[in-house]
């Protein structure tokens, strides 16, 4: 099981079981500083992130998904793959509907950052910061690629109910957005484990996807850095504490208890698949929540208070709230 044992869990375990947790999170987060301090030098310049971001999510991303997706033995069975993919769209949907109630009471309307709130607390960090965790903690193929099915109801929820949320608009923008990278590479992979092919790909095949994956992560983590550094000197933070607070506990207090609740207690979930509703409920919110407010008319400035602050505090809520899924839900 990785880094986290079969063990009874003790006052001084629990101590313990916390600080393996931390040490999981620290190095992920410390790319996310490094992006910051690049920016911060100019050895990172903005006009390199639009060629960087291609690379990540048409090559190496992908490459990524192919890598623990192909042979998978835990993707043979339907349950993870039909289960995964309607809980990553019902946790996301569910968390619209949860931070529109919230925005509202706090005073936030349509035209003034009421969409952009809901959307920006709805849509959780599913990638970068999940899949080290998840490799660290289960060093397990099989959890990866069950996480990588639950991010495709993940993505299905944003661009489909969250593009209509964000943008007040229709349907006819929807499709399109679909077809992306990394869900065409899922595809593809659960494709070739059915008709037999996913475990008979070729040794140099399969370690040019593994060091390309390699880079995917890593170089997400430093562009999120990077992004950060340019809102906090943009000042995205100015006369949103109201925000910033009332999106601190919808999505790093409420929602992970809910997400954990589903997890213990919807029936027949799967080791795995509990595992990765373990993880995905302490995630902050997703950094390209800036990207869809911006790109769709919504208030970014709302959109980054929601990220930055989930994000910097998501350093010390993570492992309790991992440390809670793998006692209660998991009984680790």
């Amino acid at each position: 099981m990785g880094l986290v044992k079969n063990l009874p869990v003790g006052r001084v375990l629990v101590v313990n079981l916390y600080w393996i947790i931390l040490g999981a999170v620290i190095p992920v987060f410390s790319f996310i500083g490094l992006g910051l301090i690049l920016r911060r030098l100019g050895w990172l310049l903005p006009s390199a992130d639009q060629g960087l971001l291609r690379m990540v999510i048409y090559l190496f991303y992908p490459a990524l998904i192919l890598y623990y997706t192909l042979g998978n033995p835990a993707l043979k069975e339907a349950g993870n793959v039909i289960v995964a993919a309607l809980l990553g769209f019902g946790t996301v949907v569910l968390g619209f509907g949860v931070a529109w109630w919230i925005g509202r009471s706090i005073g936030l309307t349509v035209g003034k950052g009421a969409r952009s709130f809901a959307f920006s607390n709805g849509v959780f960090n599913y990638g970068y910061i999940p899949v080290p965790l998840i490799a660290v903690l289960f060093v397990s193929r099989e959890t990866t690629g069950v996480l990588f099915v639950f991010n495709v109801g993940v993505e299905l929820a944003m661009w489909t109910i969250g593009i209509v949320l964000l943008s007040g608009g229709g349907l006819s923008q929807i499709w399109s957005k679909l077809l992306n990278p990394p869900i065409v590479a899922l595809t593809l992979g659960l494709a070739f484990n059915f008709v037999g092919l996913g475990d008979k790909l070729p040794t140099f095949a399969l370690q040019t996807l593994g060091m390309m994956s390699a880079c995917a992560v890593p170089l997400g983590l430093i562009l999120s850095g990077a992004t950060l550094f340019d809102l906090l000197r943009e000042g995205a933070l100015r006369g949103k504490a109201r925000v910033a607070w009332a999106g601190v506990g919808l999505r790093l207090l409420i929602l992970p208890a809910i997400m954990l609740a589903l997890a213990k207690f919807i029936p027949g979930l799967s080791q795995d698949l509990q595992r990765v509703l373990v993880v995905q409920s302490a995630m902050p919110a997703a950094m390209f929540s800036i990207v869809m407010a911006r790109h769709y008319g919504g208030d970014t400035g709302v959109a980054a208070t929601v990220v930055i602050f989930t994000t910097v505090l998501a350093l010390v809520t993570i492992p309790l709230w991992i440390l809670i899924g793998l006692t209660w839900v998991l009984n680790t």
